[in-house]
């Protein structure tokens, strides 16, 4: 393009600055300072031209910079994308610990210490004998119990012997009072009926007796008054004589009839006498029965002694048994499989009933991870769980959740917090986890966990 003539030219003095532009390093310094003369020594309407080629170059020269710095920005979010993807799907702490069945070994007896069959660190089977008591004064207790228990017995067989015994003299008593009983009521009736026959009798007798006597006094009335007719001549002898014979008769009668009387009265108080010796059986009877019932009482107090005699027996097997399992209980045994760890007995020592003798610790070991409350929200059981332990930094071992705690370590604490007093700082809280290693996972690393080692682990909760 030509310059126009009407416009004038503009010395370098009243130039506006010069334009600060930042080249790249490629571009070389001489193309910079032809490009600074030209603007120098050519008019204001050459400057234009000179910054269009410039941007030219140095668009050409700062490409390969966006290009970079657009991968360089597109790796940053791929990576803060993934980043992302593994701090939601994965939850991780440090504050986790091993931690196995530890069992107390106490001795359940006192006695003596004889023999130690272990020493620490060694592994033992459930059952395997630890230490050995001196068994003298539970062999002594033991065989005073048996003593005890076979006197016991004794007493029992004899308490049941006098039962029997008593039984078969109450039931004869009782046979014979019931007999004796039946056959005097039995006599007594017999008697009783004889004695009302003999009043029958002897009311009949007299009833006679008096029938006889009044004929014999209408007879020697009526022969009197025939022998004073006989007399007078009004009358035949014979008639007076025939009627003085009824009168001899009737007295001959009564005579008689006195006799039936008496001998049925007679009859009547031997049959009295009966009943008064019938009815002294039945009382005798009666009082055999009250014997035979005082028998049978007694067999029911022999009843109870026996009862007491049993309870006894059993008394004394328990005693027995109690000293057996005292004697077996010198001999303290494992109660499950793992390593001895913090032995304390040693040989010749007196032990008093229930004293530490060491610790077990199992060799199934598990880890409880106190991860924050913000942590667990997403956990569940059998989520999968990658562990490293502190004492074995090169190996992973793998787990599973298996349970979370009902409650935080702070309200398991001896003095738990309490936030209603004073001032209150807001403290997250941790919730133990239970992780239990994978059937397999430990492999020969068994042996070297134990309880209290640290560990990390990373629970993988989406």
């Amino acid at each position: 393009m030509g310059a126009s003539p009407d416009r004038p030219t503009e010395s370098i003095s009243n130039r506006p600055r010069k334009r600060q532009i930042d080249l790249p390093h490629e571009v070389h310094q001489n193309t910079i300072e032809e490009h600074i003369t030209r603007i120098d020594s050519e008019p204001r309407f050459a400057v234009d031209s000179v910054v269009a080629e410039a941007d030219g170059h140095l668009q050409r020269a700062s490409a390969p910079l966006v290009v970079a710095i657009a991968i360089i920005t597109a790796l940053t979010l791929i990576g803060c994308y993934f980043a992302w993807q593994y701090a939601t799907a994965y939850e991780n702490t440090d504050d986790a610990y091993a931690i196995a069945h530890i069992h107390p070994v106490y001795n359940r007896v006192d006695g003596t210490v004889i023999a130690v069959y272990v020493d620490d660190n060694q592994q033992v089977k459930k059952g395997q004998p630890l230490v050995q008591l001196d068994p003298v004064f539970h062999n002594l207790a033991r065989d005073s119990a048996q003593s005890a228990l076979l006197e016991a017995r004794c007493a029992a067989q004899q308490a049941l012997a006098t039962i029997s015994m008593n039984n078969i003299q109450a039931r004869g008593a009782t046979e014979s009072a019931s007999g004796g009983a039946i056959e005097a009521s039995a006599s007594l009736g017999a008697a009783r009926d004889e004695v009302s026959q003999c009043k029958m009798e002897v009311a009949v007798a007299v009833a006679e007796l008096a029938k006889i006597r009044a004929e014999e006094k209408f007879s020697n009335i009526t022969s009197r008054r025939y022998i004073q007719l006989w007399r007078e001549g009004a009358v035949a002898r014979e008639e007076a004589d025939r009627w003085l014979a009824y009168y001899e008769q009737d007295q001959a009668a009564e005579q008689a009839a006195l006799k039936r009387v008496e001998q049925a009265k007679g009859s009547l108080g031997a049959a009295e006498q009966v009943v008064a010796k019938t009815q002294g059986q039945v009382v005798s009877s009666q009082g055999q029965r009250d014997m035979s019932r005082a028998a049978e009482s007694q067999l029911d107090v022999d009843r109870a002694r026996y009862q007491i005699c049993l309870a006894e027996v059993e008394k004394r097997k328990a005693a027995l048994r109690d000293a057996e399992v005292c004697l077996s209980l010198t001999t303290v045994r494992a109660m499950a499989a793992g390593r001895v760890g913090n032995k304390t007995v040693e040989i010749g020592q007196r032990l008093q009933e229930g004293r530490e003798l060491m610790d077990i610790v199992e060799n199934l070991p598990w880890i409880v991870a106190n991860f924050k409350e913000t942590q667990v929200r997403r956990m569940r059981p059998s989520q999968p769980v990658e562990i490293k332990l502190d004492a074995i930094p090169d190996r992973s071992f793998q787990g599973h959740v298996e349970s979370v705690a009902p409650a935080t370590g702070n309200q398991f604490a001896l003095l738990p917090t309490d936030n209603a007093t004073g001032n209150f700082t807001k403290i997250v809280q941790r919730i133990p986890v239970k992780i239990v290693f994978v059937s397999g996972s430990l492999g020969d690393w068994q042996a070297q966990i134990s309880p209290g080692m640290s560990a990390v682990v990373r629970v993988k909760v989406r």
